[in-house]
C-alpha cells in the first residue's frame, strides 16, 4: 500500500518486471493484483522445512544448536541457520509449481498463498531498498507508537511476555515461545512476508483504526485516502477478496466473521486463530487474538465452533 502511495510499484504491471529472477519461470506473467487477490495459480503452501532434515534430525549444512557468524538466524531457542537458507527458500518458492486449475476462461481460482506473500516481500524490498522488517518499523510501527508490534520479539522482549504456541515434534523439536508458529517464517529468520509478525491488541487497534480513517492517525497521514480505498474495496472479478485483505463471502458464510458485517468491511485473519476486522460504514474496528496452536496445530475448535464469529456477532448485535 505505501508503495503503491509513493507510485513505487504499479498493481497491473507483472510482478517479473521487478524481480528477474521470475523472468523464463512459470511465474512471469503474474500480475502484483493477481498476486494480492490470490489468484495467481500459486498453490497454498509446501513444507520446505522437510527438505531441510532427515529421519535423524536437521542437517547440518542449514542448523546448528549454537549461534555464530555461520548459523545467525534464530529458528527457535537452541537451533540457528545459516543465512543462505533464505536463499533457498527463494529458490524453492521461484521453482514450485502452479495449481493447475483454471476455469472455462483460462483464469485461476483463489488459493489463499503462503508463496505469494513470500513473493511479495522481495518485490517491496527489492523496490523499497530495506528489509521488510526494517522497513515497516520505520514507515507505520515506530511513528504510530506501537510499543510491541514487529518481528523477532526475544531481541527486545523478555521470552514471558510472549504466549507459548505449537508443541512442534516434527521439525524444531520443542515448544515454541517467542519465535514465529510458521515453519518457513521461522527458517528464514522470523521475518517473512506471510508470517512471524508478533503484536498485542492494542497495537493492532491502533494499526486498524489508522485504516479506518483511512491513512491518518493522531495528526500524521500514512496513506492517501485514495490508496487506503483502492486496496480494501477493489474486489477480484472471481472471488469475495479486496487487494490484500479478507472480505465477507458472497453469502454472508464464514466460521470466522459475522454476517453482520457492512459491506464494505475488510480485515485479515492468521493461521494462530487471530483476526482483526475493520468496518468503515459502522466506524468499527475488531481485534481478537487467540493463541490456538498451543499445544497443537491440530486443534481446529476455533473454526468448527464458529468463536470469532459468534464473538464479532455479540458486538454486533449489541450495537442495535
Amino acid at each position: 500500500m505505501a508503495l503503491y502511495d509513493q507510485k513505487k510499484i504499479d498493481l497491473e504491471q507483472k510482478v517479473s518486471f521487478y524481480l528477474e529472477e521470475l523472468r523464463g519461470t512459470n511465474k512471469e506473467h503474474m500480475t502484483i493484483k493477481d498476486v494480492l487477490w490470490h489468484q495467481a495459480g500459486l498453490v497454498a503452501y509446501i513444507p520446505f522445512w522437510s527438505r531441510t532434515r532427515t529421519s535423524l534430525g536437521w542437517k547440518n549444512e542449514y542448523y546448528s544448536n549454537t549461534e555464530s557468524s555461520e548459523y545467525p538466524l534464530q529458528v527457535a531457542e537452541g537451533m540457528y541457520a545459516k543465512t543462505a537458507i533464505r536463499d533457498s527458500v527463494w529458490h524453492w518458492v521461484i521453482q514450485s509449481s502452479l495449481t493447475g486449475k483454471k476455469d472455462k476462461e483460462g483464469h485461476y481460482g483463489f488459493v489463499y498463498s503462503d508463496l505469494g506473500l513470500i513473493m511479495m516481500q522481495h518485490l517491496v524490498e527489492k523496490v523499497s531498498g530495506q528489509t521488510l522488517d526494517v522497513l515497516v518499523k520505520n514507515t507505520f510501527y515506530q511513528p504510530l507508537g506501537l510499543a510491541t508490534t514487529g518481528y523477532n520479539p526475544l531481541q527486545r522482549f523478555p521470552k514471558v511476555q510472549m504466549a507459548p504456541t505449537e508443541n512442534d515434534k516434527v521439525f524444531r523439536e520443542r515448544l515454541l515461545q517467542g519465535t514465529v508458529q510458521d515453519q518457513t517464517a521461522a527458517m528464514l529468520g522470523g521475518v517473512s512476508g506471510h508470517a512471524g509478525l508478533f503484536s498485542s491488541a492494542k497495537d493492532l487497534a491502533i494499526l486498524m483504526q489508522m485504516n479506518l480513517l483511512k491513512g491518518s492517525y493522531a495528526g500524521k497521514k500514512y496513506l492517501e485516502e485514495s490508496t487506503v480505498e483502492y486496496f480494501t474495496q477493489t474486489k477480484s472479478p472471481r472471488s469475495h477478496r479486496s487487494l490484500g485483505w479478507d472480505r465477507l463471502p458472497a453469502g454472508g458464510s464464514s466460521s470466522y466473521i459475522s454476517s453482520l458485517v457492512s459491506p464494505t468491511s475488510y480485515g485479515h485473519s492468521g493461521y494462530t486463530g487471530t483476526l482483526v476486522w475493520v468496518d468503515p460504514s459502522k466506524e468499527i474496528v475488531f481485534v481478537f487474538l487467540s493463541n490456538r496452536v498451543n499445544t497443537s496445530a491440530e486443534n481446529t475448535k476455533i473454526n468448527t465452533l464458529g468463536i470469532r464469529r459468534k464473538v464479532m456477532d455479540v458486538v454486533y448485535k449489541a450495537l442495535k
